[in-house]
């Protein structure tokens, strides 16, 4: 199926747009692969500081910054429910 639409888009497309549109395609892959792996991150400190009640001041910093560039990749609300319970956390 892929390859169909690719051979579609060469008949249809200049050259460089072809380029252009797989190039964008890669990226939008990156993208997703990038915000999966800082999703897992976030779940990871959640379980860690829930299952021992509480945060350290420099893990909640890391696991802000993670959540930060997550939502920067247009990450979807799952992580929101997570950070509020992260943030509610006593620090330790």
């Amino acid at each position: 199926m892929e390859q169909l639409i690719l051979d579609y888009l060469a008949k249809v497309l200049e050259p460089q747009a072809l380029v252009n549109l797989c190039i964008l395609a890669v990226l939008i892959k990156m993208i997703g692969a990038i915000r999966s792996g800082l999703l897992a991150d976030i779940t990871r400190i959640h379980s860690g500081a829930t299952k021992n009640g509480c945060i350290r001041k420099d893990t909640l910093r890391i696991v802000e910054d993670c959540y930060a560039k997550y939502k920067g990749l247009w990450g979807d609300g799952f992580a929101d429910a997570i950070m509020s319970e992260i943030r509610g956390l006593p620090l330790k």
